[in-house]
């Protein structure tokens, strides 16, 4: 015995001589079970070529959805230029920051796009304002109804999938208790 792993002469057998080393060896014998190079060989480059196939057909992705839109105000059709969307699923929430344009895109992480499924959607937008200006304090003026804050009342949901590309978004102006905007 050589090292610490015991061997038997027997176990492994390649045709392995001082004359036959510069030839191509075919067959390997290992305890009666011989494998042809050639077909291991062909096996492997028939599993690679289906493995770039299915990621071809599939998509070299993370099976996210990327998703964009734009959100308006029902009354007019106005832009909303700041604020947040939310897409919740699952307990996990993905967001995206509507822009001065009124648009968003959403991201779950650092992944981009949305996992397929059915997401409900919340927005959140107001207006700070700093008074007196540089003072450090801020009002804070809502944009939009409050129902949207919260998946029970915004009302809004989405079924995400690989032909969904964008969601837009009508939202209802905020109408303070008193009645106005």
């Amino acid at each position: 015995m050589r090292g610490d792993i015991p061997v038997k002469r027997q176990a492994l057998t390649l045709a392995l001589s001082q004359r036959e080393r510069g030839r191509k060896f075919e067959n390997i014998t290992l305890t009666n079970i011989t494998f042809n190079l050639n077909t291991i060989m062909q096996r492997i480059v028939n599993l690679f070529c289906a493995f770039v196939l299915l990621t071809f057909l599939t998509g070299c992705g993370s099976g996210h959805v990327p998703l964009s839109g734009k959100v308006t105000f029902s009354d007019d059709g106005s832009l909303l230029t700041v604020g947040t969307v939310g897409f919740l699923k699952d307990g996990h929430l993905a967001r995206g920051t509507i822009q001065p344009n009124g648009t968003y895109s959403v991201s779950f992480g650092e992944m981009g796009g949305l996992p397929p499924g059915t997401y409900q959607v919340i927005v959140f937008a107001e207006k700070s304002t700093e008074v007196p200006p540089d003072s450090g304090n801020y009002t804070y003026e809502y944009l939009i109804d409050k129902k949207y804050e919260t998946p029970d009342t915004s009302g809004l949901t989405v079924e995400v999938n690989a032909s969904t590309r964008t969601f837009d978004i009508q939202v209802d102006r905020f109408v303070s208790p008193g009645g106005r905007r």
